[in-house]
């Protein structure tokens, strides 16, 4: 039986991320089960977390420190 030599598939120069475009830190990725409305109020609040963690720990605080 005879094997033919193609020309794709396999590795090739210059395929592939280039070198040194990988951040040194990246986030985890992780999974949570919600409802559709929990899942906005999850999103909208991991907006702030990124973009500002000390606003996100204030409202933290604030949700901790009220009276119940």
């Amino acid at each position: 039986m005879e094997t033919k030599k193609t020309t794709w598939g396999g590795r090739r120069e210059g395929a592939g991320r280039p070198v040194g475009t990988k951040k040194a830190i990246t986030r985890k990725t992780r999974s949570i089960a919600a409802f559709d409305d929990e899942w906005e109020m999850i999103r909208q609040f991991s907006k702030i977390v990124k973009k500002d963690k000390d606003t996100a720990k204030k409202i933290l605080d604030g949700y901790y420190n009220e009276e119940k």
